[in-house]
């Protein structure tokens, strides 16, 4: 049997074994108030209905969308959306093994598959279906691809890079915004020391701009910016300064101008 076979059917066994044993976890507790945050705007979005503008979304849009996606096949059952999670979980660990082959022996990748599947939130809290674990997969995706690069110098590796980093903005907005800088950055390392060409880091971008153009012209068509602002940035650094104890509502007009008149007081 081939290296390359042999590493296809231990992917697959990751895949089966994190599906399998998490799924246990998805199908036990709920939280009510988190779990309906995300299965609210699925069903919403499922029935037709436009996010941010119709429904009310803190989160990416891709995550909702992509949960929206399995609620209108399956059901708008919570069970749905959370086994969707979990299915991304599987992807997580695939990605994780696949990345770390490259720098760890085999006992070693079961170590950190294993710190991996032994460390999960929802041992202690109840299993959410996060967006974070959407933007997790496609961050993990993105630097599978950059290290693709590295190994066999293509040029569509950075434009994949780049579009799976917007997929991870879009899932979760601040993973998203690291995802990008990580992703320059190393390219600018590659440039500077492996004397790669800086061109690559315009595809980088070019492959990310090229999404995120898509996703505002889906705004701009649905009429729902000043909705998208309010409830993705608005809401959630009022809540974050509410937390801190300042007032949003009072810097933002003075900061960013764009949310002036789109934040509500908080008091």
């Amino acid at each position: 049997m081939t290296e390359v076979r042999k590493n296809r059917i231990f992917s697959l066994a990751v895949f089966v074994v994190t599906a399998a044993w998490f799924s246990l976890f998805a199908v036990a507790r709920l939280d009510l108030h988190h779990d309906g945050v995300m299965l609210k705007p699925a069903v919403d979005v499922a029935a037709g209905k436009v996010i941010f503008r119709d429904t009310f979304c803190q989160y990416g849009a891709l995550a909702v969308w992509l949960q929206a996606l399995a609620v209108k096949l399956f059901g708008g059952e919570l069970v749905v959306i959370r086994l969707l999670t979990v299915l991304f979980y599987g992807g997580i660990g695939v990605l994780i093994d696949r990345i770390f082959r490259r720098f760890l022996s085999f006992p070693f990748r079961l170590v950190n598959l294993a710190l991996f599947w032994g460390m999960a939130p929802f041992y202690v809290l109840p299993f959410h279906p996060w967006s974070s674990v959407y933007a997790l997969f496609f961050m993990l995706l993105s630097t599978e691809f950059l290290l693709c690069f590295l190994d066999r110098e293509r040029r569509i590796f950075p434009v994949l890079a780049g579009v799976s980093a917007a997929c991870a903005f879009l899932a979760r907005h601040p993973c998203g915004v690291v995802c990008f800088g990580a992703g320059a950055l190393t390219l600018v390392a590659a440039s500077c020391w492996l004397k790669r060409k800086w061109c690559h880091l315009g595809l980088f971008a070019a492959g990310g701009v090229a999404v995120l153009a898509l996703f505002s012209l889906y705004l701009s068509l649905a009429g729902a910016w000043s909705d998208y602002l309010r409830q993705c940035f608005g809401f959630v650094g009022g809540f974050a300064l509410e937390r801190g104890g300042g007032k949003w509502s009072e810097m933002a007009g003075r900061f960013f101008p764009v949310f002036d008149g789109l934040v509500p007081p908080l008091d």
